[in-house]
Parts: C-alpha cells; sequence; structure tokens
C-alpha cells in the first residue's frame, strides 16, 4: 500500500545532527534525506507508520473495517459512505466504535445499532490518522542515518545490525 509522505519526520534534524555530531549546515540537505529514506526503511521493514499522516483508506463494506490495515492508527476522523438513494453521508459516531488498543485497529458496531443499507458498488471511505514512532523505533531511525551517512554505498550486511534488531519486534502482519 502507498502512503503519502508525513508533514513532519518522527526524527528532527538536530537529533539526527546530534547522533552524527555534526555541527555545520552544509550537509543538512543531504541529512534530511538520510532521515526520510530512515524512517522510509523502518516503516516498510516493520509494516507499520512511524511519522502521522491523515489517510483515506477505503473498503467494500463495513464487515471490512473490522482490520483496518494500517497501523499504528490514532484517531479515526471519519466515515463516510453512498446511501442507498446515491446521496453521499457521514455516519453518525454514536453507530461504532473505535478500537484502537489492538493490532490491527478495528471499528466494530456499537452495541444496539446496525450499519446502514450502501448503494451498490460504492466503498466506505474511512479517515484515520496513523503513524506514532516509539522512542527504540527512533533510535533505529537514527542508527540508520549514521550508516548510510558514513557510507556512501550500499554493503550488504552479512549479519544482523543493532537497526534489525530494535525494529524485529515491531513487525506487524495487517
Amino acid at each position: 500500500m502507498w502512503f503519502p509522505a508525513p508533514d513532519a519526520e518522527p526524527v528532527t534534524l538536530d537529533e539526527a545532527k546530534a547522533q552524527l555530531r555534526i555541527l555545520e549546515t552544509d550537509q543538512d540537505a543531504l541529512i534530511s534525506r538520510l532521515i526520510s529514506a530512515a524512517r522510509a526503511y523502518c516503516e516498510a521493514y516493520t509494516g507499520q507508520l512511524f511519522a502521522s499522516r491523515d489517510l483515506e483508506l477505503a473498503s467494500e463494506s463495513f464487515a471490512g473495517l473490522e482490520r483496518l490495515p494500517v497501523a499504528p492508527v490514532t484517531a479515526v476522523t471519519s466515515i463516510g459512505y453512498v446511501d442507498s438513494a446515491g446521496e453521499a453521508q457521514t455516519l453518525d459516531a454514536s453507530v461504532y466504535e473505535v478500537r484502537l488498543n489492538e493490532y490491527p485497529a478495528s471499528i466494530v458496531l456499537a452495541p444496539g445499532q446496525s450499519w446502514p443499507a450502501t448503494q451498490s458498488g460504492s466503498r466506505i471511505a474511512v479517515n484515520v490518522t496513523a503513524g506514532r514512532a516509539p522512542e527504540d523505533v527512533k533510535h533505529a531511525i537514527l542508527l540508520h542515518v549514521a550508516e548510510s551517512f558514513e557510507r556512501a554505498e550500499n554493503v550488504p550486511a552479512e549479519r544482523w545490525t543493532a537497526v534489525d534488531c530494535l525494529l524485529a519486534n515491531h513487525r506487524v502482519y495487517l
């Protein structure tokens, strides 16, 4: 699944420069690119998002919301659908419960509620905020930046790196 670039990285330029012990500004553009690349690597490696971003997820039915295809979801802002008359609607939040404390996050019916009828062939649009970086992941990003900064070429790893070890416990399979 493709995700748009985040507005802000989980690791700042100042944090990366401190890790690299660099005070000058002439390498700032390179270090910023390395931060983005390291975050993208960590996200791909684990299957989680580590920089917060707003996303619109799509589902063929309300039943498909029981397993959201992105982690970690930190908020569900709205659920839209096309009703049986062909009108765009926003689902009232009292109809569903959001369960963010589980992987994957899910949206389920609230007790005593039922999903509304939808137009055949339409999709359910779920607007979420997803992404959060724990401290050990931030450390992995900083280590990745340092390794990339020191090596201009791509050298295959012969063993697990500290980055791999820090990220291994964050892998999810959605």
